[in-house]
């Protein structure tokens, strides 16, 4: 799997969690202190960003 493969299912899978907690994408950045523009750029299909490992880590601990 590229690069750009990976991108598109962390995407995918980050909306789900978003979509899934009923919460605001606002709420998921307070829980891990994650930037706002990161997450944009996370969820941005122009874009092929993937979170470094501690903020994946934050991302999942927020995402309970």
């Amino acid at each position: 799997m590229d690069k750009r493969e990976l991108a598109d299912c962390f995407r995918a899978r980050l909306k789900e969690i978003i979509e899934g907690q009923g919460e605001s994408k606002m709420a998921l950045l307070r829980k891990a202190d994650i930037d706002r523009s990161a997450l944009s750029q996370f969820l941005s299909a122009d874009k092929v960003r993937l979170p470094r490992v501690e903020a994946l880590r934050r991302l999942a601990v927020a995402s309970g």
